[in-house]
């Protein structure tokens, strides 16, 4: 088992925790370069509920484009059922 395997092996709801955690972490990379690049000027709640709203749609339509099967894609009838 390798281990991104092993990291994504951790479920909620059959969706990877490592998944949902990185992309959130990712989130608040961006805003904190977008902060820093305007000076404070920049809210970090607002920014950060923005983004985890902008993310989901993001995530459900690139996995539908590239032809991924993910969860969360199955459970909206975009794809099939992933193999684990």
């Amino acid at each position: 088992m390798s281990v991104i395997t092993k990291l994504r092996s951790h479920r909620l709801f059959d969706i990877a925790l490592f998944d949902v955690i990185g992309s959130i972490l990712g989130i608040m990379i961006i805003i904190a370069i977008a902060q820093n690049h305007f000076r404070g000027s920049y809210h970090w709640k607002e920014s950060l509920i923005a983004g985890l709203i902008c993310a989901l749609p993001f995530g459900i339509f690139f996995h539908a484009i590239t032809g991924t099967n993910s969860m969360l894609n199955y459970r909206l009838n975009l794809s099939e059922m992933p193999v684990r």
